[in-house]
């Protein structure tokens, strides 16, 4: 065991021989030095009962004889003895007079040869320490902290059935013997395993564990070993009894472990940092537990690794490339957050006139400065209380009404004021019963009671109802997501606005600005998808909504991706005109692509561009529905970009043509997915041609028969074509491709470079 708070208070008293020795061995023990004499109050007298005189061993007797009685104020100690009193120097021991009584001893009257002491006791924490206690023996168990006073018998006689390889004992018959064991730790957790060990016991007869009083679990005869694990604080009390006839306690085996500490490293999945690793022995139970061991053991180590099987790793290295296929997760060392505290600024208390700031006092992560409240430890700093807004004159925005309406019981103020403001600032601070403020146009300043503010276009004189002054608060308003898929972070903004309204009124504010925790966003939504657009002939909106999940499943189904990948997009309904007329429903189904391998990318764009497809889906739809569809079409739609075009042919060099265009949405299609490299879709609308550019020249050319979409202004990552080709393939799987337009859908095409 350690101490995690240790206070040794040792006083030093200079011998005759002009040595120093060490008074106090008792870490309990503190000691105040007062100086050199007996001991004396403020005013230099002695109110003590001061019979009490002994003769010592060291001044650890002499304050632990003072803290034993009511009433200890004060010890004068001499060491070694100086005179005859009491006869300790005979026995050449120390003199101890010990103080007794309410006053409290302050000073010394400067007696040569003895210290005037104030002793205190003080309380030593034990820090919470792994133990595994030994039950061998009664020795053992001692040792270990039981406590086995109260059961009678503990030998171990060997004719004993069932009792043996570790400590046993029993009370006569039916009387109920206990150990018990007090836990002086801090928090922890204990694991015992007991057993009522003779099989010939009565069969009501069991080995009984409390915690506390309280029952927690026992072990009947013949029952075998019984193991209860638990949390502990300070000063709890763990008890063994025997309870019925002829019951025999046996501890098998008791150890504690302690609280592992909350690291929130972030891990990431890859074993890439081997070189040189040391494996810590036996297994752990948790990430936190293997950072805390490869923080004792490996003090050198920047990588704690940790493997499906709970195996340890000490690594060193900073290579934090995540590796899906890994079986083992790593925590850089120096990504553990550290928490500290810090001050800033808290905003006025009043937004001019004068006020008062108090620093406010925050927990933060000390590498990102984001706030961690109740992660903190140790003492907070003091906050100082700071002037501030002096110097600034207050606004305070009334509605003032020309009129002099309530003068009844008026209140004028002494001097002139320079502004209405100043007005309302003097009002309030000398008329505090005052509702309106009246302003002449001399600068005089009235204080006035009532409510009439009816206009009066000939006054001389303004009025301000002091409760229609406007008052301000903080409110939190979101942000943007920090990412617009696949997860981010959302952090609420602390906004002044007008109290009720949502008008921002900056600066207006007064009090602590709250603080918006950050909240996870986008979370569920892909970065790279795909829509198929299906028309269901014969079909209407209200049916289809009915019997969603089954034409969802059957779609999935025939395409052949998880259900769960699959999500409704858009439902209209559709009156088509192919031959004749037709009902039905158009359905956009979205499949999340981030969730699937390339291969399953692969495999889902050979399927919905096969020939069967159409017929397929219609058989397998109908099969599940029971419905009789005149047909199924999956299309596709081209979407809307929503490009702001620049007319010009400025950035021709090098461009490719790709052929004909019905529109501008389309070119940008066909540019995007024919030339990823490129940057600009140039489209001639009296031609219908289609360009791939290179370049950045968007200067205009109103005489230009074509017109270019900067690819750079298209900044919706939602649209399912861009997104798929620029994340799934630029960023997440490292691809170089481009797709094609086929019939359903753009049909992606890949080569990847390891």
């Amino acid at each position: 065991m350690f101490f995690s708070l240790v206070i040794l208070a040792t006083a030093i008293f200079s011998s005759s021989d002009g040595t120093d020795a060490l008074l106090v061995e008792d870490p309990t023990l503190v000691v105040m030095e007062l100086g050199e004499g007996y001991c004396r109050d403020e005013s230099g007298n002695n109110p003590w009962d001061f019979s009490n005189q002994l003769c010592v061993s060291s001044l650890t007797e002499c304050g632990n004889a003072c803290l034993e009685l009511d009433g200890c104020a004060c010890i004068s100690y001499a060491e070694p003895a100086v005179d005859t009193l009491n006869n300790c120097l005979e026995q050449n021991l120390y003199r101890c007079v010990i103080y007794l009584g309410e006053e409290v001893a302050t000073s010394s009257n400067g007696h040569e040869g003895y210290v005037a002491l104030v002793p205190a006791r003080i309380e030593l924490v034990l820090e919470c320490e792994p133990m595994v206690g030994g039950v061998n023996s009664m020795a053992e168990m001692e040792a270990t902290g039981w406590d086995l006073s109260g059961m009678a018998s503990v030998s171990m006689p060997s004719n004993i059935a069932g009792c043996a390889d570790s400590w046993y004992g029993w009370n006569q018959n039916d009387e109920v013997g206990t150990i018990s064991y007090t836990f002086e730790m801090e928090d922890g957790e204990y694991q015992i395993a007991f057993s009522n060990c003779w099989s010939n016991a009565d069969s009501q007869a069991a080995a009984v564990l409390y915690l506390n009083g309280v029952e927690v679990m026992s072990a009947a005869t013949a029952a075998g070993v019984a193991v209860a694990t638990g949390l502990f604080v300070k000063g709890d009390v763990l008890e063994l009894k025997d309870e019925g006839a002829n019951s025999v306690v046996q501890v098998v085996s008791f150890s504690i472990a302690c609280p592992v500490p909350e690291y929130n490293c972030p891990w990431v999945q890859n074993n890439a940092n081997t070189e040189e690793e040391v494996e810590l022995e036996g297994t752990v139970a948790s990430h936190d537990e293997c950072i805390d061991r490869v923080l004792q053991e490996c003090p050198d180590a920047t990588v704690a690794n940790m493997g499906l099987d709970g195996s340890c790793w000490c690594q060193a290295g900073d290579n934090m490339t995540e590796d899906t296929t890994s079986d083992y997760d790593s925590c850089l060392l120096s990504s553990i957050p550290v928490y500290e505290y810090i001050l800033v600024d808290g905003p006025c208390d009043s937004t001019c006139e004068g006020g008062v700031r108090t620093p406010e006092v925050l927990c933060v992560v000390q590498q990102t400065r984001m706030a961690a409240e109740g992660m903190c430890v140790g003492e907070m700093p003091e906050a100082p209380l700071m002037a501030c807004n002096s110097d600034v004159v207050c606004e305070y925005g009334c509605p003032w009404v020309s009129n002099n309406a309530n003068m009844e019981e008026e209140v004028e103020l002494e001097g002139t004021v320079a502004t209405n403001d100043e007005c309302i600032t003097r009002v309030m601070n000398e008329c505090p019963d005052a509702t309106i403020a009246n302003v002449g146009g001399d600068g005089s300043c009235w204080c006035q009671t009532g409510d009439d503010m009816t206009e009066d276009a000939e006054s001389e004189y303004d009025s301000c109802l002091l409760s229609s002054i406007p008052t301000y608060e903080y409110i939190l308003i979101d942000n943007e997501c920090s990412q617009t898929c696949r997860g981010g972070v959302q952090t609420p903004e602390a906004v002044c606005v007008v109290t009720g309204t949502a008008d921002i009124a900056e600066g207006r504010c007064a009090g602590l600005i709250p603080l918006g925790s950050p909240q996870l966003c986008n979370a569920d939504v892909p970065c790279a998808t795909l829509n198929n657009r299906v028309f269901y002939g014969g079909v209407n909106v209200e049916t289809f909504l009915s019997l969603e999940a089954i034409f969802k499943r059957a779609w999935a189904s025939v395409a052949g991706v998880q259900n769960a990948f699959v999500s409704l997009g858009g439902l209209s309904a559709v009156l088509r005109r192919r031959r004749q007329l037709q009902n039905g429903v158009t359905v956009d189904w979205v499949v999340d692509l981030d969730s699937l391998t390339s291969d399953e990318v692969t495999a889902l764009n050979d399927v919905v561009n096969g020939p069967n497809f159409d017929d397929d889906l219609q058989d397998r739809t109908e099969r599940e529905t029971v419905l009789l569809l005149t047909t199924v079409d999956a299309e596709q739609e081209i979407p809307e970009y929503n490009c702001v075009t620049v007319k010009n042919n400025n950035n021709f060099d090098g461009e490719t043509e790709l052929g004909e265009a019905d529109s501008m949405n389309q070119c940008i299609q066909k540019v995007m997915l024919e030339c990823p490299d490129a940057t600009i879709a140039n489209y001639s609308p009296v031609s219908g041609g289609c360009w791939c550019q290179f370049g950045t020249d968007m200067t205009e050319d109103p005489t230009s028969d074509f017109e270019n979409c900067l690819l750079s202004t298209l900044d919706d990552p939602s649209n399912m074509f861009w997104s798929f080709f620029k994340t799934t393939f630029h960023q997440k799987r490292k691809c170089h491709g481009f797709a094609k337009f086929s019939k359903h859908i753009f049909l992606l095409h890949k080569s990847c470079h390891k």
